[in-house]
């Protein structure tokens, strides 16, 4: 720590080569230390390994350096890892859109957690959401239209889109 606080430039060239470490808790701590010492020289690898990153964890911290380091330019980078399947990426799309992501990263980390549901006691986002998980008091107004062939010609609008009502 002690060379962080005194020797900044020198951090800097430190750092950056120690984000192709093999060990994913290395490449983690030093895109912490990216994050807090805003190791600008650093945005064009960070942005790489949105990529390239294997680790979900890596990705997630990656995701708040990479917005750390944009100034905001990297929300719309960052925005699609909301809805990422790994909750450590997600978590830390989420966490770097409410640090960085200035009042359009606030709005889209509070569209996501609306978008979210607790069915049954379970939280349930619309991608771990399924047919049975709805009642038919949700689907009883939705309009079904369907051609001469009974080919259904307007699918359900339900609120995840997984087009349960047309089966109920």
């Amino acid at each position: 720590h002690l060379l962080a606080d005194e020797q900044h430039v020198a951090l800097e060239s430190l750092l950056v080569p120690l984000l192709d470490h093999a060990d994913p808790e290395v490449r983690r701590q030093v895109l912490e230390r990216i994050e807090r010492h805003r190791v600008t020289s650093a945005l064009g690898r960070v942005k790489g390994l949105l990529a390239n990153e294997s680790s979900a964890i890596v990705l997630g911290t990656a995701l708040r350096a990479y917005l750390a380091l944009s100034d905001n330019e990297g929300f719309d980078d960052v925005l699609p890892y909301l809805g990422d399947q790994r909750p450590e990426v997600r978590k830390g799309a989420m966490v770097g859109l409410l640090h960085y992501g200035g009042i359009e990263g606030i709005l889209a980390v509070g569209e996501r957690l609306i978008e979210i549901e607790v069915k049954d006691g379970i939280s349930k986002s619309c991608s771990d959401v399924v047919c049975s998980d709805y009642s038919s008091e949700q689907c009883s107004n939705a309009k079904i239209a369907h051609d001469e062939n009974n080919k259904i010609t307007s699918p359900s609008q339900d609120e995840c889109g997984i087009m349960v009502c047309q089966n109920i």
